[in-house]
């Protein structure tokens, strides 16, 4: 059974010096942005001697990522492979 294409769509980019997410619709096959967030987080700073981060970095970071996930804009997402749906992280 073929999978409906979502209204609204997410893409995230987590880099190393900033966590970024755009919201976008899709209608008709075409984007348009509702929403960008941007969150710095640093990752560097956080590593130790052996470029590992640490427990604190790790652990806010995290929270960070959380953050950007509790976006009011996202709806419940489906899986693109078996369709399984999931509720909105809130």
């Amino acid at each position: 059974m073929p999978i409906k294409p979502p209204e609204i769509v997410a893409a995230v980019d987590l880099g190393s010096n900033s966590f970024h997410m755009i919201v976008c619709s899709l209608n008709d096959g075409k984007l348009q942005t509702i929403d960008r967030l941007k969150e710095m987080v640093r990752l560097a700073s956080g590593l130790d001697a052996n470029n590992v981060l640490n427990e604190s970095t790790q652990i806010e970071r995290w929270l960070a990522w959380k953050d950007l996930a509790k976006n009011p804009q996202l709806p419940p997402w489906q899986c693109a492979h078996c369709g399984h749906q999931y509720p909105a992280y809130r």
